[in-house]
């Protein structure tokens, strides 16, 4: 019963995970791979148990302001299942590689859905109709994520 109120108190004090929704704040990352950001929540659920390791070794304990972007505007790269499952994979296998390629690929997906997005709301906004092609883009974007 304690370790289950300990993991409530801990779980309560930490923000939700944004998801694909930008953020600004501190994250968990890799200094080598500044492109898989990490929120709070699932580093707490997925990186935390796997913090001794090689890769997990290699993720910031505590979450820090990503250099290079003035911005600091993220999203979670660790929320779906399939990254999760990449992360737990790359850590048991050693294998920094597969994990860096995964996270590059899903955040190169990431930026064409956004700017697919954008032109096609743009055309939207002048009168055309692009809702197939809209519910394709985050289609896409689903099976990336």
């Amino acid at each position: 019963m304690r370790e289950f109120v300990r993991y409530a108190r801990r779980k309560s004090s930490i923000r939700d995970c944004p998801r694909d929704h930008f953020s600004a704040g501190p994250w968990h990352y890799i200094p080598d791979l500044p492109e898989f950001t990490i929120c709070e929540d699932c580093y707490d659920d997925v990186v935390y148990d796997r913090s001794h390791t090689g890769i997990g070794k290699m993720v910031s304990r505590t979450p820090q302001m990503v250099p290079g972007r003035r911005d600091q505007q993220y999203t979670c790269q660790l929320y779906s299942p399939r990254m999760r499952t990449v992360f737990r994979e790359a850590v048991q296998h050693g294998d920094f590689k597969y994990l860096a390629t995964s996270a590059l690929r899903r955040h190169e997906a990431e930026i064409t859905f956004r700017e697919r997005k954008k032109a096609l709301l743009h055309d939207v906004a002048r009168g055309y109709d692009r809702d197939a092609e809209l519910r394709w883009n985050a289609e896409d974007w689903r099976r990336s994520e």
